[in-house]
């Protein structure tokens, strides 16, 4: 066989490559997302709390049980968020964030009394319109790296602590 025989047939073996890598994607790209059905977390402690910023004023504190911190077959990062007041009050929301479109969603939220009460009908909201930044502020500091999840949970709950002190 000639070179330009060679030379040919490699250049369609990598022409079949490169179409097939292609399609594979377009494929990956049109597949509709399908959000896996969620359960909060059974138990949860709010003793090692890993504070997040929230740049609105608020006289809120913020933090995210690392336990709870979990990155779903769908690529959403879920995790209990616990907001507290000085007095002490606190509010307990159950969230996800997927680093995709940038966007948050509270699925349930807790109460002593009660236990987690599911919400109706949680929407996905743009983090930028949220009505907390704490959810912008944790993609942006430690859960996302542009528009896909930065890594494991260990990884993602260390992120966090990592920026824990910038704040």
């Amino acid at each position: 066989m000639s070179f330009k025989a060679h030379l040919s047939t490699l250049l369609l073996a990598s022409c079949w490559l490169c179409h097939a890598q292609a399609q594979a994607q377009v494929r990956d790209e049109f597949t509709p997302w399908e959000e896996i059905a969620q359960t909060p977390p059974a138990e949860f402690s709010t003793d090692e709390l890993i504070t997040v910023d929230n740049p609105t004023r608020s006289q809120l504190t913020y933090g995210v049980v690392p336990s709870t911190v979990v990155v779903g077959e769908d690529k959403v990062v879920r995790y209990v968020l616990v907001a507290k007041s000085k007095t002490g009050a606190m509010n307990v929301q159950y969230e996800g964030i997927r680093c995709d479109i940038g966007a948050v969603k509270v699925y349930a939220n807790w109460r002593a009394s009660s236990g987690w009460r599911m919400r109706a009908t949680p929407d996905w909201i743009e983090l930028r319109l949220a009505p907390s930044r704490y959810a912008q502020s944790m993609a942006r500091d430690a859960l996302c790296n542009v528009r896909i999840v930065y890594g494991e949970p260990a990884l993602l709950v260390q992120r966090l602590r990592d920026a824990a002190p910038l704040r």
